[in-house]
């Protein structure tokens, strides 16, 4: 059986990411994989829980937990450089609007509640950088290491762009129904948790791939982990935890970021 046939046999360029934490697509043995991740652990948030969280703990490797913003990161060298590849996944924001009833239950004769929901698209930009580079020309592993950064910066939920689009949007079509459409904007973009998703974690890859922490800060909302992968030499994938940071208050996501525990 190929494994790698839904990616095209290439799956260092077609993944399939989906927003939860765990090896990223393509590790070979002598890289380093890292997955770095924000995620709400709360189920729901804001008033009311208008607001659905992911509703999760910390796990580097459970293909059922999703993530508000993914980061995976391949970090690999040879005999004349060390570079990375990157993926990301940012979800989309669900909210409640709206309570119904569901048909009734022919079994039980009972009805249930059902609720409406409408899914938005939120915004992230993430990034990783390589510094202090002292894997030697000629060296066939990280040697006396590089430092990796992983970042996720100015994530914004669905809600505050919505409301960011549609005042775009009335700005463009001006008059009336421009104005109407604006106004509706700042109401959606108010009534969304203020702030931003910002974080970052910053490694030291030695040798055949030993990953020590240097670095890294976060805001307090939402919840940030970061994991780092290697192959064995049996072929078994290794799992280890970088940092884990517990959601504090959502007001968080309005202050300046802190440095993670050591």
């Amino acid at each position: 059986m190929n494994r790698y046939a839904y990616t095209r046999n290439n799956p260092l360029t077609y993944i399939d990411p989906d927003g939860k934490c765990s090896v990223p697509a393509g590790l070979k043995q002598g890289s380093v994989g890292i997955c770095f991740e924000a995620f709400i652990a709360a189920p729901r948030i804001g008033p009311g829980g208008i607001g659905h969280g992911d509703g999760r703990t910390f796990d580097g490797n459970n293909p059922n937990l999703t993530a508000r913003v993914t980061v995976w990161v391949i970090v690999s060298t040879d005999t004349e450089r060390v570079y990375t590849s990157k993926t990301e996944q940012i979800s989309q924001s669900v909210v409640t609007v709206g309570v119904g009833v569901k048909d009734r239950d022919k079994s039980t004769g009972d009805y249930e509640a059902k609720e409406s929901t409408i899914a938005m698209q939120g915004t992230a930009t993430t990034d990783v950088k390589l510094s202090n580079i002292n894997s030697n020309v000629g060296e066939k592993d990280f040697g006396a290491g590089v430092d990796v950064t992983v970042s996720i910066a100015n994530g914004t939920n669905g809600g505050q762009q919505l409301g960011k689009n549609m005042q775009t949007t009335g700005v463009v079509m001006g008059g009336n129904a421009g104005m109407v459409i604006a106004g509706a904007g700042k109401v959606v973009e108010a009534l969304s948790p203020a702030g931003t998703i910002d974080g970052n974690v910053t490694v030291r890859i030695t040798g055949s791939g030993q990953v020590t922490r240097i670095g890294g800060e976060s805001r307090g909302f939402p919840s940030y982990a970061a994991y780092f992968y290697t192959v064995g030499t049996d072929g078994n994938i290794v799992t280890q935890e970088i940092v884990t940071r517990r959601e504090n208050k959502i007001e968080d996501l309005t202050k300046p970021m802190t440095p993670f525990p050591r």
